[in-house]
């Protein structure tokens, strides 16, 4: 059944049809003119009941002084843009442009703005009505003595006034007092509170709004059976013999999968609680299952599976796991470097086992007996905390992994440190007569590097040095022309290069002009990558990368160092000096045009044959210098303890027959 109501002051049936509902009397007589004047208003009055109420004007009585061109009052509540239906009745005495009409002026916001107008007919002393269009929310209504602006003679007065749209005025043009929207209040006005009573009964000639407990009671014909309360909910509303009845069923009071039941706030937060605590720990452990046997096998011979590491810390948890075999029990125990913590008889019937436990301290052992021979799988041990107890596998504890995790970076630390990581071969010096340090045995492709110097001193003015990087064509190829490096102990900068690097060029100073006539020094240099610097940043000294110990070994099987101790070794280019040579190795040179460049040899001719070795200490080198065509004779010297060369000796041999 369809019900539509609207009250007694709206209707426009007869005096007769009033009197019955006024009286109490049954509604028989008038009910189908009630349901025809329903059904011909429902446009109307379904927006002045879900939408707003009927008169939107705040303000009901207006009377003006007698001095000012207009008065302007407050609306309340803004009325917004659309046209409507302006009514009231309005006095004035005036001395009018326009006889009989006043203009009304509908402001914006700001006070100002005229967002509509209209001039209606005054001084009848009864109710006249005009479409009125807003092109805006109005906040503020102007009443003027006529229809000019400039009018300041007599006063104007207002009452009945009212605003509401024109499809709801059609229906119900008699006056109606303003009242709030559901849920509203009435607004501050002027520094000032305006409110307004309800009342509890209906009473025809007041203006005070009609509670519910008023509607209820003039509509005790349309009696609401009440039912329902405290974890309740409404499933289905009927209507039978005139009254509507509700039907109420209980909420769950937790959330339940395929349920399409209302669930309490508080059985929404408990079970929130819940997940809350699961997440909490499955986020700070990482796993669910703490056991790291996924399945245990006792054989009949051996029916105890006996103390297997895990690693439990103490709390509550429960145990599960599925045996294959039913014996009458099964015995569990967790233990502490050979000392029980829990132990446990659980009663085994085959198939899927749980026992909860608690434990005072961290567990690393784990043991349980079968009693016979038997398959145990799908063990978990979960916090107790944790409701789901559908199986997971083990998984690693965030713990456990960050360990897993500092373990390989140490080993890759040990691998970079083994001796690839250092690309300078260059471990100390300085600048010598020059004012910058400069060489030429750099090798290291473009990127991004780190130059570390264990201790740089000198004694140039201010705190930093100047750094450079030179390819093989003495072209700059750093990223920035210059870097700057301070000095100290363990100091490094990060550059880039973007070729080949061959040339490291230091500075006495933190430029080439401050860097004349200034002594530098430098101790333990370390060229790496960036990305080995991330994974350690300790220095170590420079050693061949695993590439370069490759071509090494290789090269010594592929008859290298017999070719360096027994054959003809390294030739000696034009125009050296025998002093230079002082690392080991075997040299030559071919011929008498090629000797004859060669300076501090023992003896002028042709080719010969230079073999350099060490006698007693790194810095003890001997000389030994044969010539092809006088086998009989050996030349010899040696670098004295004032690290420079002895003479030349002549040692002659005698042929043996």
């Amino acid at each position: 059944m369809e019900m539509k109501i609207k009250s007694q002051v709206q209707f426009n049936d007869d005096l007769s049809q009033r009197s019955n509902i006024v009286s109490g009397d049954s509604l028989s007589n008038s009910f189908a003119k009630i349901h025809h004047d329903l059904n011909d208003y429902e446009i109307a009055a379904n927006i002045a009941a879900n939408d707003r109420p009927k008169n939107l004007l705040y303000i009901h009585d207006i009377l003006s002084d007698s001095v000012s061109t207009a008065t302007e009052e407050i609306l309340g509540y803004p009325i917004e843009a659309g046209t409507y239906v302006y009514s009231a009745e309005i006095y004035t005495v005036q001395n009018p442009s326009v006889a009989n009409v006043t203009k009304i002026e509908f402001l914006g916001a700001d006070g100002n703005t005229v967002v509509g107008t209209c001039n209606i007919a005054c001084d009848t002393k009864k109710e006249e009505h005009i479409n009125v269009t807003l092109s805006d929310e109005a906040y503020y209504i102007k009443y003027y003595r006529d229809t000019y602006s400039s009018e300041t003679v007599g006063y104007l007065k207002t009452s009945k006034q009212m605003i509401c749209l024109p499809n709801v005025y059609a229906a119900f043009p008699e006056y109606t007092m303003y009242a709030p929207s559901l849920g509203e209040t009435f607004l501050e006005v002027e520094d000032s509170v305006k409110t307004y009573d309800v009342q509890d009964t209906y009473n025809s000639s007041s203006y005070k709004a009609i509670s519910g407990k008023g509607v209820a009671a003039a509509l005790e014909t349309l009696d609401v059976l009440s039912v329902g309360g405290s974890g309740k909910y409404i499933s289905a509303i009927k209507e039978t013999d005139g009254k509507i009845e509700a039907t109420a069923e209980t909420m769950d009071t937790t959330p339940t999968e395929n349920s399409t039941v209302p669930v309490t706030s508080g059985g929404v937060a408990a079970s929130q609680a819940l997940q809350e605590t699961e997440i909490g720990i499955v986020a700070n452990a990482g796993a669910k299952n703490y056991c790291p046997y996924n399945s245990l096998t006792a054989d009949s011979a051996k029916t105890i599976i006996d103390k297997q590491p895990i690693n439990l810390p103490a709390g509550t948890y429960v145990l599960s796991c599925s045996v294959t075999a039913s014996t009458n029990s099964i015995a569990v125990r967790l233990l502490k470097d050979d000392t029980s913590l829990w132990n446990k008889t659980i009663s085994n019937t085959g198939g899927l086992i749980t026992e909860e436990l608690t434990i005072t301290d961290n567990a690393n052992q784990i043991t349980l007996y079968t009693g016979v021979a038997n398959t145990i799988s799908n063990i978990m041990i979960r916090s107790a905390a944790i409701s789901d107890a559908s199986y997971q596998p083990y998984a690693k504890t965030n713990r456990e992994l960050t360990v897993a995790e500092d373990e390989d970076r140490a080993a890759l630390i040990q691998q970079v440190d083994a001796g690839a990581k250092n690309l300078s071969p260059v471990a100390s010096g300085g600048n010598g007569a020059q004012n910058f340090f400069q060489s030429d045995v750099f090798d290291f492709p473009a990127g991004n590097y780190i130059l570390y110097l264990g201790n740089i001193t000198t004694d140039a003015t201010g705190n930093v040095n100047q750094v450079a990087f030179y390819g093989a064509d003495s072209q700059n190829v750093g990223e920035s022309q210059y870097y700057y490096i301070s000095r100290g102990n363990g100091v490094y900068i990060p550059f880039v290069v973007t070729a080949e690097c061959k040339y490291v060029r230091i500075y006495a100073g933190s430029n080439n002009s401050g860097s004349a006539g200034k002594t530098m020094t430098f101790t333990n240099m370390m060229i790496c990558t960036a990305a080995d610097w991330a994974v350690s940043q300790k220095f170590v000294p420079y050693a061949p990368t695993n590439r370069e110990l490759y071509e090494m070994i290789q090269a010594l099987q592929n008859g290298g160092i017999v070719n360096l101790v027994y054959g003809m070794g390294e030739e000696i280019p034009n125009n050296s000096d025998l002093d230079d040579y002082k690392t080991p190795g075997t040299f030559y040179v071919l011929n008498n045009t090629n000797a004859s460049t060669i300076a501090n040899k023992p003896i002028g001719g042709s080719g010969f044959r230079l073999i350099v070795s060490f006698t007693s200490a790194t810095n003890r080198q001997r000389q030994e210098f044969y010539k092809p065509n006088t086998p009989d004779v050996i030349y010899i010297r040696n670098i004295g303890t004032d690290g420079n060369w002895s003479g030349w000796y002549q040692f002659n041999g005698t042929a043996v027959t």
